[in-house]
């Protein structure tokens, strides 16, 4: 039960406080800097949500698990 409590309303919290206080020191430079520089959000985001999953994927190919362990659980 105690861990229930932990996982599914400290946890969420801690990390919905921690990305609002890294967005308090977004500046509006920053976003100016995406407009004129948006080949760097795409790299980023490619990398983030492609290339890492596709090296994930080859790793536990290459190491044979399967199952639930490609799961996580």
């Amino acid at each position: 039960m105690q861990g229930d409590v932990v996982s599914s309303v400290l946890l969420p919290l801690i990390l919905a406080f921690i990305m609002f206080s890294l967005g308090l020191g977004l500046t509006l430079g920053d976003f100016k800097r995406i407009l004129m520089q948006p080949r760097a959000l795409v790299v980023g985001v490619l990398c983030h949500f492609v290339l890492l999953p596709l090296a994930c994927f080859g790793m536990l190919k290459l190491m044979g698990m399967g199952g639930l362990l490609r799961l996580g659980s």
